[in-house]
């Protein structure tokens, strides 16, 4: 309880950034950093400072991406989350993508996510290639964050935020 209030009480007086860095030197986890953010909020938006926060602070992106996943977010809500955050602060999607592999997530989860945060097709394409992630996971994951986002509930269940998603699709000059 000690370490919730003075965590509370360091967020209202100094900035996210310092809070984040002295929970970790008091010896919270980056779970629990995460969990004490969201306990008392509604949104995704306390999940996605946290995320942020744990990210400048210098923790890695495995342990960020399972340290969400251990606060309560789904896994591809999770990797949406450290896919905005990490992207924000200038590492690629692909970095993303082995972090949450490492983390054991599915690659079909891995794409969910990093499409769901917004990532463009070429983009997602590129870093699952790095990352020898199948087409097959590729589309799959895709068509997932798709329709998710359309309402249809596939793998983000219990997520704090609706995330919307645009894919263009573009069929094949007809032959002439």
């Amino acid at each position: 309880m000690r370490k919730l209030a003075m965590a509370l009480l360091l967020s209202a007086t100094l900035p996210a950034f310092a809070s984040v860095e002295a929970d970790l030197k008091s010896g919270s986890s980056a779970a629990d950093i995460i969990a004490a953010a969201t306990a008392n909020c509604e949104g995704a938006s306390c999940a996605d400072q946290a995320v942020a926060d744990l990210i400048a602070a210098g923790v890695s992106l495995d342990v960020v991406i399972a340290a969400a996943i251990d606060s309560g977010l789904s896994q591809a809500q999770a990797v949406a989350t450290v896919t905005t955050a990490a992207v924000s602060s200038g590492q690629t999607v692909a970095a993303v993508m082995s972090a949450a592999q490492d983390a054991g997530v599915s690659d079909a989860v891995v794409v969910q996510g990093v499409t769901a945060a917004g990532t463009d097709t070429a983009t997602v394409a590129a870093a699952a290639k790095t990352n020898n992630i199948a087409a097959a996971d590729v589309a799959t994951g895709t068509a997932n964050a798709i329709s998710t986002a359309a309402g249809g509930g596939t793998g983000t269940e219990g997520s704090q935020s609706e995330t919307t998603v645009t894919a263009e699709v573009t069929a094949p000059a007809p032959l002439v």
